[in-house]
């Protein structure tokens, strides 16, 4: 899917993204574009988690809605809403709670686990983590990770955290006035550091500091990720650890 999918994401003007000619803003727009989608038989689903602004009586029943709405037996939608709580680290006991009394980021946990329960092969995520503490963070994560392993999923995820994108991406597509202006494998990407930094975007802070070692004289590679930086740092201490 990714290529049909990629030509109908289109940039038209500044901080408006359209897909099927369909301005993308709200929860709405998406569900209209999902539905164009079907009607043009494409053989995936795509949602859209924006703000969870419409919440049910209980987690259940909230992260319930979209499979009841697929028309799935009450045995596939109470299977599912199971599955998709324990992937974002919700517990059997929460399931009964009212979403009013979680906090935010568990709030946050329910609103993707209502996306990940309807099994969508194509998701789109804008800022998954955001409001969530770095334990949290690392299982949303972890687990959105593993649903695109056990799935064969696409995921596309918006994020400022240039370390998150370093080390879970595929692809990295650079965005900058409106515009496109890189698209590769983080490795690609992340090699003109400065030149991202120009254009004030952020880095991986490891990728910072390689990038100062290499101002003091230090040949050293370029790096994104601490295991990289941990392999360099080995082999310039002739294989031993550096703490």
């Amino acid at each position: 899917y990714d290529q049909k999918l990629e030509n109908e994401i289109k940039d038209l003007s500044c901080n408006k993204i359209y897909i099927m000619d369909i301005e993308l803003h709200n929860s709405i727009n998406g569900i209209e574009i999902a539905e164009k989608i079907r009607e043009d038989d494409w053989d995936s689903e795509i949602i859209f988690v924006t703000s969870h602004d419409k919440m049910f009586e209980t987690v259940y029943r909230d992260i319930a809605f979209g499979p009841k709405n697929m028309g799935l037996s009450e045995e596939e939608v109470d299977r599912r809403v199971r599955e998709a709580a324990a992937c974002v680290g919700l517990t059997e006991k929460q399931l009964e709670v009212s979403p009013f009394d979680l906090s935010g980021g568990q709030k946050r946990r329910v609103a993707i686990a209502g996306v990940i329960a309807m099994e969508p092969e194509v998701l789109i995520l804008d800022e998954p983590t955001a409001g969530l503490d770095p334990m949290g963070r690392a299982e949303i994560l972890g687990n959105i990770e593993a649903y695109r392993k056990s799935r064969n999923a696409t995921i596309m995820m918006v994020s400022h955290s240039m370390e998150d994108v370093a080390r879970l991406t595929d692809r990295l597509l650079v965005m900058s006035g409106s515009h496109l202006v890189m698209d590769g494998t983080p490795a690609e990407v992340f090699v003109h550091a400065q030149q991202l930094l120009d254009m004030g975007l952020s880095i991986p802070q490891v990728t910072q500091v390689f990038l100062h070692l290499k101002q003091l004289g230090l040949d050293v590679p370029n790096v994104y990720t601490i295991d990289q930086a941990v392999d360099v740092l080995k082999r310039l201490k002739g294989g031993a650890a550096v703490c």
